[in-house]
């Protein structure tokens, strides 16, 4: 039975890491932390922080439009009271990745 696939996450990361073995999708224990991060980035870190590329880049530079000021706010808002930024400094201190010494797809994820 062919499966379709039709969310990004599910194809351009994880489907096709695993397909091609690449070391991107991990082999072991770690694909629990790698989940758990692409979670994190997609609930909380990248719904916020994209709000803002979205605000500041997309919508004044490639639209032409005005920034809403109140969408600023809210992502800038939400960001700094999760401290979102600060979890992600704080777990990558003395790893140079964010599942250790090896680039996984998650580092792509909040690249």
């Amino acid at each position: 039975m062919t499966q379709s696939l039709w969310e990004a996450d599910a194809i351009h990361e994880l489907h096709l890491a695993k397909v091609e073995g690449s070391d991107l999708f991990p082999k072991d224990n770690r694909q629990i932390e790698l989940m758990r991060w692409l979670s994190w980035s997609s609930q909380h870190f990248t719904r916020h922080a994209g709000s803002l590329y979205f605000q500041y880049l997309i919508s004044r530079i490639s639209l032409r439009q005005a920034t809403d000021p109140l969408a600023v706010e809210e992502a800038t808002i939400w960001l700094l009271q999760a401290s979102l930024p600060q979890v992600l400094n704080d777990h990558l201190q003395g790893r140079k990745y964010l599942l250790g010494d090896t680039l996984t797809i998650a580092d792509s994820r909040l690249a």
